[in-house]
């Protein structure tokens, strides 16, 4: 008893210390994880963003979405997302949720996110040049017979530059577009676990038979020509390699 009243002061100092690092420690577990999913262009950015949204009931955004009204997102079957889904890119509020923003960075430079260096990770979609360049000249409007190696070269070095800079960043999770094509419930776990979001099997089932899969692994192949195919070929083929790609 002696000892404690002549260090009073100290007993409360090291309470009050042990008790401002459990409330920081604490915080620091609940604070919201900043995560990206980067794609290029026409490389299933929406498509994983709704399985995920089905899967975990929560919301997911963009960087190129500023001015959409909030709390509006919803689940197939109506059901409301929680999060916020709309983030403004200039001023992060992640809303006490978990939250997972698209971005086509560095194909699309602007808006550029201010937090890659801070994120907690990053997931990084890579389809098929064949098939993603030739999806992204169909929404461009560009005829398959107007797939000029002059156009082909200028997509082969947009879409290898934007894969070279992924590559060299931290925290990256790659995931192929056409290995959640063929095992979409397998990717689809392999993306909640890394996400850290709580699901079960029933909800991976449910968002599969919800946004089933589409199409398959060169599906574009019949817009190029032979001529078309062996630039590609010679211009990618140590990442087609890398990412056992071939046609």
């Amino acid at each position: 008893m002696l000892f404690i009243r002549k260090n009073f002061r100290l007993f409360l100092s090291l309470l009050f210390l042990l008790s401002f690092q459990s409330l920081h420690a604490e915080k620091v577990k609940t604070s919201p994880q900043r995560i990206y999913l980067a794609t290029y262009p026409r490389s299933g950015n929406h498509w994983v963003r709704w399985l995920i949204e089905e899967a975990t009931l929560i919301a997911t955004g963009s960087v190129y979405t500023i001015s959409e009204p909030i709390g509006k997102r919803y689940t197939k079957d109506k059901t409301l997302l929680k999060g916020n889904p709309w983030v403004d890119w200039q001023n992060p509020s992640f809303n006490n949720h978990f939250s997972l923003l698209k971005t086509h960075y560095p194909f699309l430079k602007y808006p550029m996110p201010r937090n890659f260096a801070h994120c907690d990770l990053v997931i990084r979609l890579i389809r098929n040049p064949i098939d993603s360049l030739s999806s992204h000249a169909k929404r461009e409007k560009i005829p398959k017979k107007k797939l000029s190696n002059g156009y082909i070269k200028d997509h082969l070095r947009a879409w290898s530059d934007f894969h070279t800079y992924w590559d060299k960043q931290p925290n990256v999770l790659t995931i192929r577009y056409e290995d959640l094509l063929i095992e979409p419930e397998k990717n689809l776990e392999l993306i909640l676990n890394a996400l850290e979001f709580k699901y079960s099997q029933s909800d991976i089932k449910r968002a599969v038979a919800a946004f089933p899969p589409r199409g398959k692994h060169l599906k574009h192949l019949d817009n190029y020509t032979m001529r078309n195919l062996a630039f590609i070929q010679e211009r990618l083929i140590h990442r087609l390699e890398k990412y056992n790609y071939s046609f």
